[in-house]
């Protein structure tokens, strides 16, 4: 099974076929935002919401590593395809396997 990584700065899909969410990196906001993981949709719109992640506010002036999310076990399934609705967060990377 190989793994594969988007990096997305604004919303956008992650793999357009069935695919499994193994893990992810984000670098968060000045305030507490949201990612959102989404099955069936292209647009960000319809579909079915997955997978919330809340993000809590950093302080930007400190600097901001981020932070990693592991998904356990297999992973979570997106029977269509994976889309990302990043809420004002700066960056995310989303890791995942190609054969769902």
């Amino acid at each position: 099974m190989s793994t594969f990584a988007v990096n997305l700065a604004a919303s956008g899909q992650v793999y357009t076929k069935r695919t499994r969410l193994i893990g992810l990196h984000y670098v968060g906001a000045a305030t507490a935002r949201t990612v959102t993981f989404i099955d069936n949709t292209t647009s960000g719109s319809g579909g079915t919401t997955v997978l919330v992640i809340n993000t809590p506010g950093v302080n930007t002036t400190g600097g901001n590593a981020g932070v990693y999310v592991p998904i356990p076990g297999d992973g979570i399934a997106f029977p269509n395809n994976c889309w990302c609705t990043i809420s004002t967060t700066a960056f995310v990377t989303a890791f995942f396997t190609k054969d769902g």
